[in-house]
């Protein structure tokens, strides 16, 4: 076992007391979102997995669980349904959120310019 090796077990036993305070902790859970200025709290649960995707296990999915290309894990995608699996989208998030509404609402999808 090499320095860095403790040095990153380290650094995961202390992100699981992270992971434990924040699922049972709702004080703790809000001080975390006001501390990095964050708003809902799905929001925060994405900054804390995109820190330490290691929490969902390497042998345990068939999905590569890092990011690519410096971007974020969650990405919006276009053309998406049940058996396609779209692409990222360049819509903007105004965009985005009217075309869900419009289909939460049953109705045909608005067209947007991509950039």
């Amino acid at each position: 076992m090499t320095k860095d090796d403790i040095v990153a077990l380290g650094y995961r036993k202390k992100q699981l007391g992270v992971f434990s305070q924040l699922l049972s902790d709702p004080e703790f859970f809000e001080l975390c979102k006001k501390q990095k200025s964050i708003k809902g709290d799905e929001p925060l649960w994405q900054a804390y997995f995109e820190k330490n995707p290691w929490v969902f296990g390497y042998g345990l999915s068939y999905f590569y669980v890092t990011g690519f290309e410096e971007r974020k894990l969650e990405q919006f995608v276009q053309g998406y349904d049940l058996l396609n699996r779209g692409k990222p989208s360049r819509c903007s998030p105004e965009d985005q959120r009217d075309h869900q509404l419009s289909l939460l609402r049953g109705n045909q999808a608005p067209q947007h310019q991509t950039a």
